[in-house]
């Protein structure tokens, strides 16, 4: 599950500079559209299969976005108004970390009368 949620940042960010041509994924219309929900949804369903990691599905996306931003492009001029960025950015993948987490909760609880 860790190689999962690191490829997911990694593939997000190669794949929408890759279609778009532009530096940084975030800087394309298509990263709020595409990339970043898929990142967001990719934290529900991991916490959903891990609840107790809810925090390492979380960050790691996103986190592992970052690194490699960093590694292609380097620190630049911007660099800490990117982690202040980035900062912002996890609010939407901790929210859907502890959606996933209460989901899987709820399944747990459900016995099998219940479900009928």
């Amino acid at each position: 599950m860790f190689a999962i949620a690191v490829g997911i940042g990694v593939v997000v960010e190669i794949s929408i500079t890759a279609l778009t041509g532009e530096t940084e994924a975030w800087d394309s219309k298509w990263y709020l559209r595409i990339g970043y929900p898929i990142i967001c949804f990719t934290s529900l369903g991991l916490t959903y299969f891990d609840p107790p990691r809810k925090w390492k599905w979380a960050i790691l996306p996103m986190l592992s976005q970052l690194v490699f931003l960093l590694f292609r492009n380097g620190l630049g001029n911007l660099f800490p108004l990117a982690l202040v960025f980035n900062l912002v950015w996890f609010i939407g993948p901790f929210t859907l970390a502890n959606i996933g987490e209460a989901l899987s909760k709820s399944k747990i609880g459900e016995t099998p009368n219940q479900a009928l």
